[in-house]
């Protein structure tokens, strides 16, 4: 019986310690770090841009100043009032004044931001989380 108690014993150290390192936290840091892209946004119809290739408008550095100021996340509708281009489209009857075929077509929106040489060596995403059914993303002309 003592053989037995002892033979019982060792198999219940022994997946006790298997069991035991098997569940030990190894400690993996994973730094995270979230920009909301919300400022600085520009945007034109691309009627307004004919002639030019989508690449060369995605490329950094594309001349925007004549472009409308945008507020995103938001509608090109909600810029063009915010612009005084069209009348508050939620007041009265100005919804009516406006030209529906402004919005028959693509728009270009763009921003700017800025990456560290250190967060270059990391994957980087981005997330559009407001994105109106379709969309084409360029980054730096790609």
């Amino acid at each position: 019986m003592k053989k037995y108690f002892s033979l019982n014993l060792f198999v219940i150290l022994f997946c006790a310690t298997f069991i035991y390192s098997g569940c030990t936290k190894v400690s993996t840091v994973c730094e995270s770090k979230s920009e909301s892209l919300t400022s600085n946004w520009k945007m034109q119809p691309g009627d307004k841009l004919t002639g030019m290739a989508d690449n060369l408008i995605a490329e950094n550095g594309f001349d925007t100043k004549s472009w409308y100021d945008a507020v995103v996340p938001g509608t090109v509708m909600g810029s063009l009032s915010i612009n005084k281009v069209v009348e508050d489209a939620t007041f009265g009857i100005n919804m009516q004044k406006v030209d529906a075929t402004q919005f028959m077509q693509p728009w270009w929106f763009r921003t700017t931001f800025k990456l560290t040489a250190n967060d270059l060596k990391k994957d980087v995403s981005l997330r559009f989380n407001g994105i109106d059914y379709r969309a084409d993303l360029w980054v730096n002309g790609k």
